[in-house]
């Protein structure tokens, strides 16, 4: 299969690209996930997802997706949002109505662009992934993809700390996939 570049990819499929496996194994053994909000069928990341045709942004709980399990309270969920316009700020808003409605904790991999309009005021918690970028998986080839335009910073709302002075910290990408494929390599 030829390598595709983001020109060559459906509007649906420019949406799609994955979280590399090391940077959320990485982040699984702090967090502790339960719920990926932001998947499809082909690159969700925990067996307990949303997938867009459910659509996270239009549900009342999150909850409500978790099969076996009666609630979400104080756990966390997982979500790397679609970059297309509009649709970081809509999941930030979602991840923070469900941390004060519900109090489900989130994580959100997003670019980091403080100055973007869409930043948020009310994080609990902002993580800058420093060191380099991340590569993120092509949704057609399922290969990781060297190139990424902008770093990445890890939004983070926690019930718990609603309310308290957000905290700003650096993480080094290459410490994260070092811990990441440790985790995957003693998986495997």
């Amino acid at each position: 299969m030829a390598d595709y570049i983001s020109s060559d990819l459906t509007s649906g499929q420019k949406d799609s690209w994955a979280t590399p496996d090391w940077l959320y194994a990485a982040l699984k053994q702090e967090f502790w996930f339960k719920l990926d909000a932001c998947a499809s069928e082909y690159n969700h990341k925990h067996p307990c997802y949303i997938t867009e045709e459910m659509n996270a942004l239009t549900m009342e709980h999150w909850k409500d997706v978790f099969r076996g399990y009666l609630h979400l309270r104080n756990c966390w969920a997982w979500i790397n949002p679609p970059y297309s316009r509009g649709m970081i700020k809509a999941f930030i808003d979602k991840a923070y109505e469900q941390c004060v409605t519900h109090q489900i904790n989130s994580v959100l991999l997003v670019p980091a662009t403080p100055d973007a309009s869409w930043w948020p005021k009310n994080a609990t918690e902002i993580r800058f992934i420093t060191g380099g970028r991340v590569s993120f998986m092509n949704p057609v080839t399922k290969k990781l993809v060297n190139g990424n335009t902008k770093g990445s910073a890890l939004i983070m709302f926690k019930n718990a700390d609603l309310g308290t002075h957000q905290v700003t910290r650096y993480v080094d990408r290459d410490r994260l996939r070092d811990i990441g494929e440790a985790i995957l390599k003693e998986a495997a």
